[in-house]
């Protein structure tokens, strides 16, 4: 083939493919065009402009997971829906979040919980440093560690003021407030979220409302202007928990704040005093720790207002601990008089377990092997028409506010 006809061949050739690419590219751009409308018109029409600000810095949770539900009003009570509405947002490297209220969403409260993956990481805000399970040493004050897959940590907006921007601290005290207003009888109404906020606050010795406000990094006080006494209060008395995971009684930071919401779920407060029969997150405790992280930060900060604002802190939770010790010599202490009993039955009988016990504002707890029974919460379990499924050991715990004791176990077969 001549010169000039090759050339001619390549020429279309070249052509033709140039063709097909732009051809392609004008598709991909029309593909891309189309993604970014349907992406620009959420923003404007599926997202309000309630919008709602919030924080988990005590201590600070890094790429947490944060979802919201919707809190539904009725005359019959109030309930939270048990899916998630908008997306999930994730904390900051601060702890800090953000989100929009979708349009859809007609809300008067909602509740945030808080969860983790493989990338969730807290702050150890400890001075002397936190014990870590499986740790080969202590992670230092300042550091971070990874958080369990079953950790959760909630805070509830009891209104929500629409069109404007919301504010919302989540820390283990709002998560105590958040699990007794779900355990109400008519639930999480918004007498009720405000009620045991209020609850909690006064229990632990705060400022009413102290835990809407938002609360300082303990790592970083210094590179906080003004800090209130009040909000350094929730933060301190919030740390104390984690301090607990430094001794020998919990395995990690979410078995410390699972145990506490199930005893305020369940009996309606925390036990003043731990009398060291069972694992507890007890008040006692947590006002001893708080009064040493008070006096422990003293040393990491060199401001003068600080270091007054803490001492104030430290002398305040050492008055609360010592009202605790008074507690026992107040309040009869449990005695289990008659344990639950084995028993056999065929299936589809019925089965029941009693205990009895002596002492003042008495809760239970019922157990199957060693697993919380929901809604098991009364002197007599009772299971209607048994199956093979029921069969294995239970006992019952049974607290009041100077602790817990466990019943001797019985055996269903």
């Amino acid at each position: 083939m001549s010169t000039p006809i090759l050339s001619f061949v390549h020429a279309i050739k070249n052509i033709t493919q140039f063709t097909i690419l732009l051809s392609c590219l004008f598709l991909l751009g029309c593909l891309d065009l189309s993604d970014a409308d349907s992406n620009e018109e959420p923003s404007s029409n599926v997202y309000s402009d309630t919008k709602v600000e919030g924080q988990a810095v005590n201590s600070v949770i890094e790429n947490g997971i944060v979802r919201s539900y919707q809190i539904a009003h009725s005359e019959e009570g109030s309930t939270t829906s048990t899916v998630p509405f908008g997306l999930p947002t994730r904390t900051d490297k601060n702890g800090h979040f953000s989100f929009n209220i979708p349009n859809d969403i007609e809300a008067d409260s909602i509740l945030i919980a808080i969860t983790t993956d493989e990338a969730t990481q807290m702050t150890c805000d400890i001075v002397s440093g936190c014990i870590i399970k499986d740790a080969e040493e202590k992670v230092a004050f300042g550091d971070t560690f990874l958080l369990d897959d079953s950790f959760e940590i909630t805070a509830m907006i009891p209104t929500l003021d629409h069109g404007f921007t919301n504010i919302v601290t989540v820390n283990p005290l709002t998560h105590l407030a958040s699990s007794r207003a779900q355990s109400q009888n008519l639930g999480p109404t918004i007498e009720n979220i405000n009620t045991n906020y209020r609850y909690i606050e006064s229990l632990f010795g705060l400022n009413n409302r102290a835990l809407q406000q938002l609360s300082p990094d303990l790592t970083k006080l210094d590179d906080q202007a003004e800090i209130s006494q009040s909000a350094m209060k929730v933060a301190v008395l919030s740390n104390s928990f984690l301090a607990l995971l430094n001794s020998p009684d919990w395995e990690n930071i979410s078995d410390i704040i699972h145990h506490a919401a199930n005893r305020i779920s369940i009996s309606g407060t925390i036990a003043a005093a731990n009398m060291g029969a069972l694992p507890e997150v007890a008040l006692d405790d947590l006002f001893y720790q708080a009064n040493e992280i008070a006096l422990s930060l003293l040393t990491r900060t060199d401001n003068l207002a600080k270091q007054n604002t803490l001492n104030k802190i430290s002398l305040e939770v050492k008055a609360s601990y010592e009202l605790t010790t008074i507690v026992p010599e107040i309040i009869i202490a449990i005695e289990i008089v008659d344990h639950p009993a084995s028993t056999e039955v065929d299936e589809g009988q019925t089965a029941s377990f009693m205990v009895q016990a002596f002492g003042d504002d008495l809760s239970y707890q019922w157990r199957r092997n060693n697993t919380s029974i929901s809604g098991a919460n009364e002197a007599t379990y009772k299971i209607n028409k048994t199956s093979i499924e029921n069969t294995g050991t239970y006992d019952v715990i049974v607290s009041n506010p100077l602790g817990s004791q466990v019943s001797l176990s019985a055996l269903l077969t």
